[in-house]
């Protein structure tokens, strides 16, 4: 049974909530992983074709990256990034690091692009969920087009890292313009658990609005990290029309701050709404006019 599979991960979890944040994450993160795999396999494998994409009718679980009412689950925009021409992404045995002293990581960069970086630089950080940054490091990096490469190796001391912490990747071009991102959670516990009970954070936002686009630039602007911050259209399922984001379902550490483009398709301006809200934070909604909460 799947919900077996589930309780070992997270242990008993308390409500069909709980339930949904745990399987949509495992949903993200695997197939995430499994992508990124393949795309560091460049040449070595034919490609990648998840399975599946949409629900053809309501089910209590299912694993489809669009639901029965065409709303995009976090595994959609988790491949649609693990797709892109330029990665930038880490190779780790396993999520819980409970039985290790010392985490190690591969950082690997995949360029389907033809042109070559000489002069790229690379930061990673170690992070826990309260922002303490435990590692630290910025590299002049160089890699070739068409390939990918191993361009660094990460390791720690878990001596005194939080139970829930982040590595977090950041590539840029050598006039600072950023070309790749990507983060990963670990936990150092036998069980995913502890992610689900981060402390509670606040998140803010502001709206800048153009015809059929909206700017959100979001904060995290409490003491915790903002865990798994998702966006989504606030009227009801059936209602016509759609809403994109250029990206979606992703931490903030404290006092970071994030802009997402969302744009509105063929829905009138007057019923535009969203809400945006993570396991741990306030809920926002937002309309042309402001903010009808939060």
């Amino acid at each position: 049974m799947k919900r077996d599979v589930w309780d070992e991960i997270f242990g008993e979890l308390p409500d069909v909530e709980s339930y949904i944040k745990a399987t949509q994450f495992t949903q993200f993160d695997g197939l995430r992983y499994a992508v990124e795999a393949d795309h560091r396999r460049m040449y070595q494998n034919s490609g990648t074709l998840p399975w599946q994409f949409n629900e053809p009718f309501p089910m209590a679980a299912c694993t489809s990256a669009v639901d029965y009412f065409a709303q995009p689950k976090p595994v959609y925009y988790a491949v649609a990034k693990a797709y892109q021409p330029l990665t930038i992404t880490a190779r780790f045995e396993k999520i819980t690091w409970n039985e290790r002293e010392t985490f190690t990581s591969d950082i690997w960069v995949s360029n389907s692009n033809l042109d070559e970086m000489p002069n790229a630089v690379l930061e990673e950080r170690i992070v826990g969920k309260s922002g303490n940054v435990f590692f630290e490091r910025i590299q002049s990096v160089q890699f070739c087009g068409n390939q990918s490469s191993q361009i660094a190796k990460v390791q720690t001391q878990l001596s005194d890292v939080q139970n829930v912490f982040f590595l977090d990747l950041v590539l840029k071009d050598s006039t600072g313009e950023l070309m790749a991102e990507n983060r990963y959670m670990f936990i150092c516990d036998t069980r995913l658990t502890p992610m689900l009970h981060v402390d509670p954070t606040r998140i803010s936002a502001q709206l800048e609005l153009s015809n059929n686009e909206w700017k959100l630039r979001l904060e995290n602007i409490g003491h915790h990290t903002g865990m798994y911050i998702w966006l989504e259209d606030a009227r009801e399922r059936s209602t016509p029309g759609f809403v994109y984001f250029d990206h979606n379902y992703f931490c903030l550490f404290p006092g970071e701050s994030r802009c997402v483009q969302v744009d509105w398709m063929d829905i009138p301006a007057g019923e535009r709404r969203l809400e945006i809200k993570g396991w741990n934070t306030n809920s926002l909604k937002i309309n042309e006019n402001g903010f009808l909460n939060g």
